[in-house]
């Protein structure tokens, strides 16, 4: 590539129907390590022209991508950088020496160790040596076997200085005429782009001549087309399917429909699905759950679909199936609390409890294990806190809160005009549903009921 002159020969020929060969022989993890690895190099000579630092973290990055992935090494505590490691060591100098030994076995398991170290064994695992015999032949001053350990060490630090701090690489690297591949940075061997452009694409090349090699292999290339997405259908089109349904999956169908309802509050010309083949599931799964966290996502959205339609659509056992498990919606838990605020009702926790659901639903919200409230209801939940608390006399943590649901529903323009409306020394009354459902009210069951589900 530095070459100021590059002739085709025969062997040349020879050496891409053999590199193509051995390319698409790979296996599909190998060849799609490989392929990565290839474009950071191609994307690294481009910018070379246009930003250098760039183009110098773009070769190291293509070999450590390949390290990262297809490499075994394991860090070992000696890996770990010596000023943390001494002051871990320290802490557990009068420890039992079990005990000290699983401590630093849960610190190399959690944190990226060594990776410095990682990229360089697999690099020059990976250097053969054909490299410093004919590929070296006609290289200004070809970087030496002993030199490369070091220079491979201060190559991925100046990448790592570009990544973190946006540091300069060294200025000699860029500026220094010709194409040697090793000058001396800081005291130290250093590769100049010619030296990291021959030994990446030396790691590159054996990595592929190295890599397992089939026939034939199983492969969804539909997920691999480029220009195409994966998304999620709309809720619309599966939330009356109950063949999907079990207990595993009713938390999303009642995150789904609870916002969907929501929806259908601020905009009543919204349709609402209809659940009762569901909910007919609902009524055969029940009996067997015995604890009541499994119960109440199935219960709630049995709850919210019936408190909202009219008396014909909904199913014979409702209310009695609620009444029969009351108590689960008793404690305090998120998915209480959502059908609650969904059927615009406010629990009556304490306000410790209220605070304290409150602050572990935005820890966490995106859990797996955490229904979904959407930001209507998160703003919702965070002014009833609010309420609670002015009521209480807690005027300063109430506005705190104010802010943190506009803060948490930044679309919403009443709330923003409410907050703004708000006097500095005071905090009229927060009604939550007045605020965020201005343009209706939700219907209780003795009242006009909304339109029939579809």
């Amino acid at each position: 590539m530095f070459d100021r002159v590059v002739n085709w020969d025969r062997g040349d020929r020879d050496r891409l129907q053999r590199f193509v060969a051995e390319l698409m022989a790979l296996d599909r993890k190998s060849y799609a390590g490989a392929i990565r690895a290839i474009r950071r190099y191609v994307v690294g000579t481009y910018r070379i022209a246009d930003d250098v630092n760039l183009a110098y973290a773009l070769f190291v990055m293509s070999i450590e991508s390949l390290a990262q992935e297809f490499d075994k090494f394991a860090p070992v505590w000696a890996d770990y950088a010596h000023e943390k490691r001494q002051r871990i060591d320290d802490a557990l100098t009068e420890a039992p020496n079990a005990l000290a030994e699983n401590v630093r076995a849960a610190i190399l398991a959690n944190e990226h160790v060594a990776i410095s170290r990682l990229f360089r064994e697999f690099a020059l695992a990976h250097i053969g040596p054909t490299f410093f015999r004919d590929e070296a032949v006609g290289i200004a001053r070809p970087i030496s076997r002993p030199d490369l350990m070091s220079a491979l060490q201060q190559a991925y630090s100046i990448r790592s200085g570009y990544v973190h701090h946006l540091q300069h690489i060294p200025r000699i690297v860029s500026a220094i005429p010709g194409f040697h591949e090793a000058i001396m940075a800081d005291g130290k061997p250093t590769l100049t782009f010619a030296g990291l452009a021959r030994v990446a694409r030396h790691v590159i090349n054996t990595f592929i001549a190295r890599a397992p090699k089939t026939d034939t292999e199983e492969f969804d290339w539909m997920k691999d087309l480029p220009g195409t997405l994966q998304m999620e259908m709309a809720a619309e089109s599966w939330l009356s399917d109950p063949r999907p349904f079990d207990v595993k999956s009713a938390q999303k169908y009642l995150s789904a429909y609870s916002q969907q309802v929501m929806g259908w509050l601020q905009q009543p010309t919204r349709p609402l699905n209809d659940l009762r083949p569901v909910l007919a599931k609902i009524e055969t799964l029940l009996p067997g759950l015995a604890k009541p966290r499994q119960r109440l996502p199935l219960l709630a959205l049995y709850y919210i679909f019936n408190w909202y339609v009219p008396e014909d659509l909904r199913t014979k056992r409702y209310p009695p199936l609620i009444e029969a498990y009351e108590s689960d919606f008793k404690d305090p838990s998120f998915v209480s609390l959502l059908a609650q605020l969904v059927t615009c009702q406010n629990p009556d926790w304490t306000l410790p409890q209220t605070e304290e659901l409150h602050a572990r639903y935005f820890r966490q919200r995106h859990y797996a294990e955490t229904p979904q409230f959407g930001r209507v209801l998160e703003a919702a939940f965070t002014l009833q806190v609010a309420e609670q608390n002015r009521t209480a006399g807690n005027v300063a943590r109430a506005r705190e809160l104010l802010a943190f649901a506009v803060d948490a529903c930044p679309e919403n323009a009443d709330l923003r005009s409410f907050e703004a409306s708000i006097p500095s020394d005071e905090v009229a009354e927060i009604d939550w549903h007045a605020i965020l459902l201005p343009a209706t009210r939700a219907p209780l069951p003795s009242e006009e009921p909304p339109p029939s589900p579809r």
